[in-house]
């Protein structure tokens, strides 16, 4: 009896370490548990920004009355310089997968282009006149719609409306036997003319949260431009026998521009 009593008492100690052990267990299992999974990355919020890249302009220009060295019908140039500016805009994640948003950017730009026309008969008369073109800044205003390859990837379309700041300018000058100027100068002239017009932009890109708080994108825009007819004023030096000033004069302009942008976004998220 004795040693019946013995065995039980240790099989009663060994069970009561068990199951001590496997309460210790129950309580150290959910401090060993996975770390919960990163929070996704939002695009609720607003941004403000900026921007770098190349721009584009194709021109067309035409003479509707004629009084002019320009041929017939519309003549094109085409020039490329940089724009550099800034942006500022909100964006709306709507599910998982689609972000809305809307944006204003202005940048400054310094794109120039020339039309020059001449009429001579290879002896006494030569004629020239050029027609300069410059773009100092343009402008959007804009709603993107956007979709997440990617948690932190955008890929996006936009559009709106454009504005650009232009200044036009017209120079020549004529020689001719009979004139009485220099060498048979007739005359030189200058002109100046200077319009903001209104378009519409449309465009693509990719936008990539690289940080929390950080992002950059690269993005493709066209604008495109109505014609728009504008009024030069004239000043001028006229040797005889051309001893009257000279009028002013329009001209219809064409605007295209084709834009490649970098930038980045310090963005507050809501």
């Amino acid at each position: 009896m004795k040693k019946l009593a013995f065995v039980c008492a240790v099989a009663a100690m060994i069970a009561a370490t068990r199951s001590a052990g496997a309460a210790d267990m129950a309580l150290k299992a959910p401090l060993l548990a996975a770390p919960p999974p990163p929070p996704v990355y939002t695009w609720t919020g607003c941004y403000i920004g900026g921007n770098i890249g190349l721009v584009k302009q194709d021109t067309g220009i035409s003479d509707p009355v004629g009084d002019s060295l320009l041929q017939p019908g519309t003549t094109w140039s085409n020039g490329i310089g940089f724009a550099a500016g800034g942006q500022v805009g909100c964006d709306y994640q709507i599910n998982s997968n689609w972000v809305v948003g809307v944006r204003g950017m202005f940048d400054s730009a310094n794109i120039s282009q020339s039309i020059s026309s001449v009429a001579t008969d290879g002896e006494t008369f030569y004629s020239a006149e050029n027609f300069g073109i410059k773009t100092s800044w343009f402008a959007t205003a804009l709603a993107r719609l956007g979709y997440l390859v990617v948690p932190d990837g955008l890929v996006y379309v936009k559009g709106g409306a454009a504005w650009k700041h232009v200044s036009y300018t017209d120079n020549g000058y004529t020689y001719a036997e009979e004139c009485g100027g220099p060498e048979g100068l007739c005359m030189t002239f200058s002109g100046a003319a200077s319009a903001t017009i209104l378009g519409w932009d449309f465009g693509a890109g990719f936008e990539y949260a690289f940080m929390p708080n950080l992002s950059a994108f690269v993005e493709l825009d066209y604008m495109g431009f109505p014609s728009t007819t504008t009024t030069f004023t004239y000043t001028g030096v006229f040797y005889p026998p051309f001893t009257s000033g000279l009028s002013p004069s329009s001209f219809n302009y064409t605007h295209d521009i084709l834009t490649i942008l970098v930038g980045m976004n310090l963005r507050f998220h809501q």
